[in-house]
C-alpha cells in the first residue's frame, strides 16, 4: 500500500469520524436538553440541530457508497449480496432481538401477534442507516451484475423514488439513495484521477462554503426529511420536487465541503489528533447502534430536569455518549461471537 492510499483511507476514517461525533452532538441536543425540549420537539428550531441535520447522513451516505465501489471491484456479484447480509441484515436483526426483548418484552407480557408487529416495527425504525445502506448497496450489486453500471439505470431508479407513498421508512431510504450512487460513482477511476489533479483545494472549500452557506440561510424544520416526507405523489407535487431538489443540494453541500475541509485539515494537524479521530472513523458502526439507544433511553433519563439546550453541556455530553459507545463497541469485538452478530465482523 503506498503512501498516499494510506492518507486517502486515513482522511476517510477521520470524514466518517467527524460524521457520527456531529450525530451524537445532534442526538445529545434532542434527547440530553431537558424533558420539555424533547417532548416538545424544540430541538427541531436549535440553529446547530439545523445545521447538522441538513447535511451529516448524507456525508455518510457519501462516503458509504465511495466505499463500496471497493468491493463491488474487487468480489463477485453474489460475495457481495452475501457480505452485505452478514455485515447489515444480521446486526439489524440481532439488535433488534435485544433491544425487543429489553424494551418491550420482559415485564410487559403481550399477545403473540402483537410481539411481532413490536418485533417488526423495531426491526424497521431502530438501525434505520444500516437498512438505506443494504438497499442502496444491493440495489448497486444488481445494477453492476446485470446493467453494467449503466448511468441511466441509477437515474431512471431515482425518479421512480419520487413516487411511492413515505410509509415503512421509505422516505429515509429514499433520501439517501443518490448520495450512495455520487458516493459510489465518485469511486471510479476517472473521477478519482480527475479530483487528484486539483490542486486548489481552498478555492474548493471557499467556493462550496459559500452555496453551502446560501442554502443554508433558507434551511427551516419543515424541510427536514423526517417532517416534510419524500414523495410527490401529494398536492401540489412541485412544491414537493423543489423540497426534494432543495433538500438534496443542501446535503450534498455540506457534504463536499466537510469533506474537502477535513482534507487540508488532515495535512496540517498534529499526527496524534489525526490518529484519535481515524480510530473513532473505524469504529462508526458500534458508536452509531450504542450511541442510538443510549441517547434514546437512557440519557432522558438522566437530564429530564434540565432546563433547556446548553451546548456546553452537550458537549460533555457527546464525549461521555461516544466514550462509552467506544468501550461497548471495543468489547464486543474482541469477543467474535458477538462480533459477527452485533457488528457483522467488522
Amino acid at each position: 500500500m503506498t503512501g498516499q492510499t494510506k492518507e486517502r483511507d486515513q482522511t476517510l476514517d477521520v470524514i466518517k469520524a467527524v460524521a457520527i461525533l456531529l450525530m451524537v452532538f445532534g442526538h445529545c441536543i434532542q434527547n440530553g436538553s431537558g424533558a420539555d425540549v424533547m417532548n416538545g420537539s424544540k430541538y427541531f428550531n436549535d440553529p446547530i440541530f439545523l445545521t447538522i441535520y441538513s447535511f451529516h447522513m448524507p456525508l455518510f451516505m457519501l462516503v458509504s457508497g465511495y466505499l463500496f465501489a471497493f468491493s463491488a471491484q474487487k468480489y463477485a456479484w453474489n460475495e457481495n449480496l452475501i457480505r452485505i447480509v452478514k455485515t447489515l441484515l444480521v446486526p439489524i436483526f440481532c439488535w433488534a432481538v435485544i433491544s425487543f426483548l429489553l424494551l418491550d418484552f420482559f415485564g410487559n407480557p403481550m399477545s403473540l401477534i402483537r410481539a411481532v408487529k413490536v418485533f417488526i416495527s423495531r426491526s424497521i425504525s431502530d438501525l434505520w442507516y444500516l437498512w438505506a445502506l443494504f438497499y442502496c448497496s444491493a440495489f448497486a450489486i444488481l445494477v453492476r451484475r446485470f446493467f453494467r453500471d449503466s448511468p441511466i439505470v441509477y437515474l431512471a431508479a431515482l425518479l421512480l423514488t419520487l413516487l411511492p407513498e413515505d410509509r415503512f421508512g421509505l422516505a429515509l431510504y429514499k433520501f439517501m439513495y443518490p448520495y450512495f450512487i455520487i458516493g459510489y460513482f465518485s469511486n471510479k477511476e476517472q473521477w478519482q484521477q480527475m479530483v487528484e489533479k486539483k490542486k486548489n483545494t481552498a478555492a474548493v472549500i471557499a467556493g462550496v462554503g459559500v452555496v453551502f452557506l446560501g442554502l443554508l440561510a433558507f434551511f427551516r424544520k419543515e424541510y427536514l426529511i423526517y417532517l416534510s416526507g419524500y414523495t410527490i405523489v401529494r398536492e401540489n407535487p412541485l412544491h414537493w420536487l423543489w423540497i426534494d431538489g432543495y433538500r438534496f443540494s443542501i446535503g450534498l453541500a455540506g457534504s463536499v465541503f466537510v469533506i474537502a475541509l477535513v482534507r487540508i485539515i488532515v495535512k496540517r494537524s498534529v499526527k496524534w489528533i489525526v490518529s484519535v479521530f481515524t480510530y473513532i472513523g473505524r469504529r462508526t458502526l458500534g458508536i452509531y447502534i450504542l450511541s442510538g439507544y443510549l441517547t434514546s433511553y437512557v440519557l432522558p433519563r438522566v437530564t429530564g430536569g434540565f432546563g433547556g439546550v446548553n451546548y456546553a453541556v452537550t458537549l460533555l455530553e457527546t464525549v461521555l455518549i461516544t466514550a462509552i459507545s467506544l468501550a461497548g463497541t471495543e468489547l464486543i469485538r474482541r469477543i467474535p461471537p458477538l462480533n459477527r452478530a452485533l457488528l457483522g465482523g467488522r
